[in-house]
């Protein structure tokens, strides 16, 4: 990285060396002063930085980086706009396939163009979201720990784009992509439960669609997992009892089963008591 810089025509000043050093991490730290300056100081770093430089692709990136950081502070679109078509767009252009931050830059243009379709709703950016997601988890080698999270937001994804064109494929699509986080995680690690409640959600939204009993079924024992895997103290187990309880209701509307009607009596009475006023789910 330092050889690079003494390849340029003209180093980076002593300030724009903090832009250089500044991880994403770290930025979410800064107030949103620190934030211009940073974007400041990496914007004259950027230009002083040939088109065909070796690092011009990472300093289009962090500065992509600083400016999203910036839109999560203010919400103005300004910023969005700026890192995506100014920064992301063009630092993944700049980035070979083969490169190892291929994927991370691929990632973070997807994530952006995400922001930017619920900002906008437009299907354009969740369409290009979605191939940017794709390609950035096939480009991240198998083993690798960012791939174990991917399949969980690919996953998401795809429930958006059900939610948008109604497309069977799409959900299915993202059940298997739950599935598989759920089948890679172990008892006991603490993300099986969060993991059994999105798997349970996309069952359920199969049945709902399909009028399968056995998706309603598999949605049971998603929550059913996951509600027992949730310590008594946990702050989303009134919420997982009532989804568990309304689809005991459903059940029981389909088989005319009294059980599952008691059962579910019971949960959402109890979902209510463990539930305090002020939270927001209450309500629910």
């Amino acid at each position: 990285m330092f050889a690079s810089h003494l390849e340029t025509d003209r180093g980076p000043s002593a300030g724009q060396w903090v832009a250089v050093a500044l991880g994403p991490d770290y930025l979410h730290g800064l107030s949103l002063q620190e934030i211009d300056t940073v974007i400041r100081q990496s914007q004259q770093l950027l230009n002083a930085t040939p088109a065909k430089h070796v690092d011009r692709a990472s300093r289009l990136e962090k500065l992509g980086i600083a400016f999203h950081t910036k839109y999560q502070q203010t919400s103005g679109s300004d910023d969005l706009e700026a890192a995506l078509e100014k920064y992301f767009e063009h630092g993944l252009a700049s980035t070979l396939r083969e490169h190892v931050d291929w994927p991370v830059r691929a990632h973070n243009l997807a994530s952006t163009c995400y922001d930017r379709f619920q900002m906008t709703g437009e299907k354009q950016d969740l369409a290009t979201c979605f191939q940017c997601y794709l390609q950035a988890l096939d480009a991240t080698p198998n083993g690798h720990p960012a791939r174990a999270h991917r399949p969980d937001v690919l996953g998401g994804i795809y429930v958006e784009k059900y939610e948008l064109d109604g497309g069977v494929a799409d959900l299915r699509a993202a059940t298997q992509c739950f599935q598989d986080m759920v089948n890679a995680t172990t008892l006991e690690q603490p993300q099986r439960a969060s993991r059994l409640q999105k798997l349970g959600v996309a069952y359920h939204k199969q049945h709902q669609r399909l009028g399968h009993m056995k998706h309603l079924q598999m949605s049971l024992d998603c929550f059913q997992e996951a509600l027992d895997l949730t310590p008594k103290d946990h702050p989303a187990r009134g919420y997982r009892m009532c989804q568990l309880g309304v689809v005991r209701c459903k059940k029981f509307k389909g088989n005319g089963n009294i059980d599952d009607l008691s059962a579910a009596i019971r949960l959402l009475e109890t979902s209510i008591q463990t539930t305090p006023e002020s939270h927001p789910d209450y309500v629910y």
